[in-house]
């Protein structure tokens, strides 16, 4: 991947360029902080394409909306997250500062993928009062709505939703020592979850949690046999945060066959993840080929072969439609007030289905989305799979038969 992506697509010009000038038009000005390299499943070469698709069908459905994207590339020189995020506060204060001398907008709000550097970028919205959507990553203290007043998240890597299922779990099998285990080289969002939920946990006089960091392109057999003894000899279950396989999970998918030590030390798997949407619906499979070949064509990035659609793109996409049609309903009701702040204007996203072409997407009462989560659970002995998922709050959780109500908070 080159340093010098440009995107013709990737528009920084109204996406309604024929209503601009005209009588009862709202103006929008959207900044956006974009990573240039594929290292995260949330940077340009995965999101552009449904930026430049949703500008196009906000264009369509919601005329009276005249839709400005304001694009912060990251820097060439930083080609980590990390890296970027020491320079991106200083960055987008100095761009945000320097567009908004020019050029006139009714509305003005921030929305981005989001890496490590969606804390500050969410910091300096707040301190404007202006509203921030974040797609990719959000705060594990969302919830805190003193804190974070105007934060609106379509993510599905929501931390304080998987909080909250893993304390239902540990609730449900009353597990009270357990262990973490994060792989290093795993992607990045792995490790973040894993010490957000070590600080959580540790914090709480219920648990005594013992926390583990490997790095599984070094372990070895032996290495790995050992880790296995140390876990158990600490606690019945684990809570492991690395890539996975799916259905296919492999505990060590370094090495077929290292799974016949894992069934040997735990009897029983339980994976919790989120279902984003299901591709035999509402054409989302049709999209998805188009956002790769757009990726491919526009943005000089071609999935690897066995790489699924990444999420994240699907959540950009609705972040920005979802932001339309808030806009626009309050622009048809004339509630000036409402969008001229942010605090008033994230009011607007709570409690509320959106029905888009991709599915429903629901954001609770905290600012966050509500996503459909799935509990797997895999008897190593008999390999019995149950599997169950739910659409909406409250959740329910299928383990042994038992049921665990999950309900957002």
């Amino acid at each position: 991947m080159t340093s010098d992506v440009n995107a013709t697509l990737l528009s920084e010009c109204p996406a309604n360029v024929s209503a601009a000038a005209g009588d009862g038009v709202l103006n929008v000005r959207v900044f956006s902080v974009v990573f240039l390299y594929k290292v995260l499943l949330g940077s340009l070469p995965y999101v552009g394409p449904a930026f430049d698709t949703a500008q196009e069908d906000i264009a369509r459905l919601y005329p009276k909306l005249n839709l400005t994207m304001e694009f912060l590339r990251s820097y060439p020189d930083y080609q980590t997250c990390p890296e970027w995020t020491m320079e991106s506060d200083n960055a987008i204060a100095a761009y945000y500062y320097d567009k908004m001398t020019t050029g006139n907008s009714d509305v003005t709000l921030f929305l981005l993928p989001g890496c490590n550097d969606v804390i500050g970028v969410a910091q300096f919205a707040t301190q404007l009062d202006k509203l921030i959507i974040s797609s990719v990553s959000s705060a594990g203290n969302i919830r805190d709505r003193d804190v974070w007043p105007t934060w609106i998240t379509t993510t599905i890597l929501s931390m304080s939703t998987y909080r909250y299922a893993y304390e239902k779990i540990l609730d449900l099998y009353d597990w009270r020592d357990f262990v973490i285990v994060s792989d290093v080289r795993s992607n990045s969002f792995y490790p973040l979850f894993a010490s957000y939920m070590y600080k959580f946990f540790s914090a709480s006089a219920k648990y005594q949690v013992y926390n583990f960091e490997i790095d599984n392109t070094i372990m070895g057999g032996v290495e790995y046999a050992n880790l296995l003894h140390n876990i158990s000899t600490l606690s019945r279950g684990f809570l492991t945060f690395r890539d996975g396989d799916g259905d296919d999970y492999r505990w060590s998918p370094a090495e077929q066959g290292k799974e016949k030590l894992a069934k040997e030390t735990f009897k029983s798997v339980l994976m919790v993840e989120t279902e984003p949407y299901s591709a035999s619906e509402n054409n989302v499979e049709e999209l998805v080929r188009f956002w790769k070949k757009q990726s491919r064509d526009v943005y000089n990035f071609t999935y690897p072969v066995n790489e699924t659609q990444n999420p994240h793109v699907l959540s950009t996409y609705q972040a920005m439609l979802i932001m339309a049609e808030v806009l626009d309903d309050l622009h048809q009701s004339s509630e000036q007030n409402k969008w001229q702040s942010g605090v008033r204007l994230a009011k607007q996203f709570l409690n509320r289905t959106f029905a888009l072409r991709t599915g429903n997407v629901t954001i609770g009462e905290s600012g966050e989305r509500i996503p459909t989560m799935v509990v797997t659970q895999t008897d190593v002995e008999s390999n019995i799979v149950i599997r169950q998922d739910s659409r909406i709050s409250p959740f329910l959780v299928a383990s042994r038969g038992k049921k665990i109500i999950m309900e957002d908070k």
